[in-house]
């Protein structure tokens, strides 16, 4: 039960749902019935108590927007790469997350990624598989250095890395002069 008084698992028999935004309650975690709503395109769990999310997310493919920003998440299920409709992703201030999965890099239709205030000291190598990806935050985490594979990102308007650990002589690779 969040702080509304809802009980999550009363969604059970709500298969035509789209659009999902259980953000800035108290959940410390998603009854399993959730993953069964698979007409949901919007999923906004931000703003939370979360310290995981279960591998079943994957069951949710016809999402194209999902949000768990600021909760508690160390890692995100590599299960997520199923996700192929997926357009706009968030998992800004989980400030104990490390990486993000590999197999991130099969989001072909991901226009929108913002991975700020968290801990990860690099990006996925496979990041540069990311064709569509339009706008890219990736400030106020830990990165040593911004890897050769950006330089794939052609449709990339939008580079935030502020506020890293960038070092001069890596900081920015030649590559990314094409961009």
């Amino acid at each position: 039960m969040n702080r509304l008084g809802v009980h999550v698992h009363s969604f059970r028999r709500l298969q035509e749902l789209q659009v999902l935004v259980l953000a800035s309650n108290k959940l410390v975690g998603v009854h399993p019935s959730l993953w069964c709503l698979t007409s949901l395109v919007r999923l906004d769990l931000g703003h939370n108590n979360l310290t995981e999310l279960p591998a079943d997310v994957s069951r949710l493919t016809g999402l194209t927007f999902l949000s768990v920003c600021h909760n508690f998440l160390t890692a995100l299920p590599s299960g997520l790469s199923c996700l192929t409709a997926l357009e706009e992703v968030d998992v800004s201030l989980n400030t104990d997350m490390r990486e993000l999965p590999s197999g991130l890099g099969q989001l072909a239709s991901l226009t929108r990624l913002t991975a700020s205030h968290m801990r990860l000291k690099q990006l996925p190598l496979d990041v540069g598989g990311l064709v569509s990806l339009a706008h890219l935050d990736v400030s106020h985490n830990s990165l040593h250095h911004l890897s050769p594979t950006l330089s794939c990102l052609t449709a990339l308007s939008h580079f935030e890395a502020s506020d890293n650990k960038l070092h001069q002589s890596a900081a920015v690779p030649e590559e990314l002069a094409s961009l």
